[in-house]
């Protein structure tokens, strides 16, 4: 790990005096301008502005409900969206609905409610301002699961007080609130550290403080401190100016896991405002703590203005869509079951052949880490075609159809004109389930009893492109070879098992004997498990060699460079990695990594890789905005064109996946925390690629960090508008599907098996 023992070489503090201060940052010459005549020697040179010559990659102002509050203690602020960090977004933690009453924003708690904090140092007091209006009741405070201290809650606002005794340790701590009725409603909590009245300073975080001009600003009354988590950028800056009414401390730490905490700035600020600069770069890629801290003999107005991080040069310009380098067509290539770590521009150790897909690499745009935001088929592909979370959808169970009121790309393209054809081997993407709306030829291989593997799939697709079309076209093959029945010609198998094979298995393997081994009732020998594995890597190669086929058909058609080509998978597949084989159960990597590419030449760069962690969520956006259509209304997901030219859109990247009611994930710069029904895990997937090394409780900074990006999202699915805070929107109900004989023949074939 990195240490920093000596921090004044590490660091560029530069304050300047309050004459350079004036607001006036319009004046500097924009990059690339040229600069203003030298000034003659008599005078006094200007000072230099620290923002010269760079742009703003993240405003901490803009992300200020992120940020944790700490005044005396940690202060909770509920009602709004700075909840989300303590609440989980509100999943399964037992909360309900926000609202406003008397003048006090709240949210409203179930009959159980938790919240879980991170505390720096040991608390001795809660205070909590609520209401029961149905009438008092006593409330239980559990800490870690264990019963501490009870209260009453009145019917009328007011601000209860609890002793602990011992007192709160620091750390980690998941706090638990019984109540005999649900529907008490929470305005906020504040966890003590010492004596004296609750913070009076509550509210809004940012205003507009006047120190000789005006800024906006972290408004900051000592004591306070707020921290923010986030991945700091390559050659970056930390840049705010501090002022305050009187004379006031101001701190600038950063903490790191592993790492001893650094002071990037130290320094006094009064009546006026002075200007500061920090060098972020020596600790560039990785996931910090700022914390912002004030401290003054008495409370006073203070602030810290336009707190921004900023990188060197220009900001990078995303281009413009337009009719001359629009996309005509879309072509969309869903690989179901398919591991990215198989393909060697995501993974070069791997071993399996894979030509085609290492070829269409050099000429696309590959998401490094580009995540599915589910495990299984139904819920991931109705993501991948709505640009809708499936919490958001609801079409996550076994028999969930897709509501109607859904819109699908099929439907949206298909109404503004396009020709649209859908071939798919899978019986899950059918009409059963609600798919096969907005097609105008649809054939589901699965359902109509047809020869599905890819060389039929591919053929049928082709042929459709062959046909005469007068308008634009989008084509959408979803193809299932490696999935089970794990079945492929010997030719493909003997690059990976050239030996006979002298198991219990035979020349294919079900989704039967997958269920008999989870099961436990058989036994799998080690070679058995190598010739799965083989059949499987033969199974990625098959599909490789006739989806090259394809590309080069289309590419001579002429038809490859008027549109989008999209290479995607639905999910993964796991090998034994963690003690099972199959999908549907876990959101390890292997799962849920997704080897997204995307081919288009005239509008995006070839062979560029984008190491940003984005989601299937951000698909669909990202399609109609390169065919110049507009959005489908009220889509989580948001376009990837601003990634992929460097200016993500909302700060930080990261994303999440959901496993039904049993599981969360986020994915956060290179760590990654797993929720399940009972457990918690964090994994370093820099150093442990193949989740095998819980680090929950070595590494405080990314596991909270992690915690309050899943609450952000979580809370708010939409992400247009996490930062803004607006309430979660509301959630489509999903209903059943019936099942008929020949539909669960059909699926029980593929290992969908009850």
């Amino acid at each position: 790990m990195y240490r920093f023992p000596h921090i004044a070489p590490l660091l560029l503090c530069l304050v300047l005096p309050h004459a350079a201060c004036k607001g006036d940052r319009g004046k500097a010459p924009p990059p690339g301008g040229k600069a203003s005549a030298a000034a003659p020697a008599s005078k006094a040179a200007a000072p230099v502005d620290p923002r010269a010559g760079h742009h703003v990659a993240r405003s901490l102002l803009a992300e200020q409900s992120r940020a944790e509050l700490w005044q005396g203690g940690v202060f909770i602020q509920l009602g709004g969206p700075e909840q989300n960090k303590y609440t989980l977004g509100n999943w399964r933690t037992g909360w309900g609905e926000a609202g406003q009453a008397a003048g006090e924003r709240y949210l409203a708690a179930g009959k159980r409610a938790r919240l879980r904090v991170a505390l720096a140092s040991p608390v001795t007091r809660l205070v909590m301002r609520a209401r029961a209006p149905g009438g008092e009741q006593r409330m239980t405070l559990t800490v870690d699961g264990e019963e501490t201290a009870s209260a009453k809650i009145g019917a009328t606002w007011a601000e209860v007080t609890i002793a602990l005794k011992p007192a709160l340790p620091a750390g980690h701590r998941r706090l638990g609130f019984k109540f005999r009725r649900a529907g008490v409603q929470v305005a906020w909590i504040w966890l003590a550290e010492g004596e004296g009245p609750a913070p009076a300073a509550r509210g809004s975080r940012v205003g507009s403080l006047e120190f000789g001009s005006p800024r906006r600003a972290l408004l900051a009354p000592s004591p306070r401190r707020y921290s923010y988590h986030l991945v700091l950028p390559a050659d970056s800056a930390l840049v705010f100016d501090y002022g305050a009414r009187a004379t006031t401390r101001f701190t600038v730490r950063l903490v790191q896991d592993g790492a001893d905490p650094v002071v990037l700035f130290r320094g006094e600020g009064g009546p006026k405002w002075r200007t500061a600069r920090a060098d972020l770069s020596p600790h560039a890629g990785k996931l910090v703590r700022l914390d912002f801290e004030t401290a003054a003999p008495k409370p006073a107005e203070a602030g810290w203005g336009e707190p921004d991080i900023v990188r060197k040069g220009p900001r990078p310009a995303v281009p413009l869509v337009t009719a001359a380098n629009g996309a005509r067509d879309l072509i969309y290539i869903l690989i179901d079951t398919v591991r990215q770590d198989a393909f060697k521009p995501f993974n070069p150790s791997t071993r399996v052949h894979a030509p085609a897909l290492a070829a269409l690499a050099t000429e696309s745009v590959r998401f490094d880490n580009a995540y599915n935001n589910d495990n299984w088929t139904k819920p991931s592909v109705a993501t991948a075609l709505s640009g809708l979370y499936s919490s958001t959808h609801g079409t996550t169970g076994k028999y969930s159809m897709l509501p109607r009121e859904v819109t699908l790309l099929s439907e949206h393209l298909r109404e503004r004109g396009f020709e649209t054809a859908g071939f798919i081997a899978n019986g899950y993407v059918s009409e059963k389930f609600g798919f096969k709306v907005g097609w105008r030829t649809y054939r589901n291989y699965i359902r109509e009893e047809l020869h599905y593997e890819a060389k039929h799939v591919f053929n049928d697709a082709l042929q459709w492109l062959k046909k005469p079309h007068e308008g634009r076209r989008f084509l959408y093959i979803q193809t299932i070879d490696p999935h089970v029945p794990y079945a492929v010609p010997r030719s493909f198998l003997d690059r990976y098992y050239p030996e006979k094979y002298e198991g219990p298995l035979g020349p294919s393997v079900s989704g039967y004997e997958t269920k008999d081994w989870l099961d436990g009732k058989r036994q799998l020998s080690e070679d058995d498990k190598r010739y799965i594995r083989a059949l499987y890597d033969a199974e990625v190669s098959y599909h490789d060699h006739y989806m090259g086929k394809f590309i080069e058909a289309i590419r001579e058609l002429g038809v490859l460079d008027d549109a989008v080509l999209v290479v995607s998978n639905d999910h993964g597949e796991e090998l034994f990695d963690h003690g099972k084989i199959g999908h549907g159960h876990s959101l390890y990597d292997e799962l849920v990594r997704n080897p997204l590419m995307l081919r288009y030449p005239r509008l995006l760069p070839r062979g560029e890789r984008v190491p940003d962690v984005v989601g299937l969520v951000d698909l669909t956006p990202t399609l109609l905005d390169m065919l110049r259509v507009p959005h489908i209304k009220g889509m989580d997901g948001i376009s990837l064109l601003p990634t992929i030219f460097g200016r993500p859109p909302l700060g930080e990247s990261y994303e999440v996946a959901e496993f039904q009611a049993r599981g969360r994930m986020v994915r956060l710069g290179a760590y990654k925390l797993m929720f399940g029904r009972d457990r918690e895990r964090l994994f370093d997937l820099e150093r442990d690629p193949g989740e095998q090394k819980d680090i929950l409780h070595s590494h405080p900074v990314a596991r909270r960090a992690c915690e309050i990006y899943l609450g952000e999202a979580l809370g708010t699915p939409t992400k247009s508008a996490r930062l803004a805070g607006t309430p979660r929107r509301r959630q489509h109900r999903a209903g059943d599907a019936k099942m008929d004989p020949q539909l669960k023949r059909q699926l029980e074939a593929l290992g969908y098996i009850e």
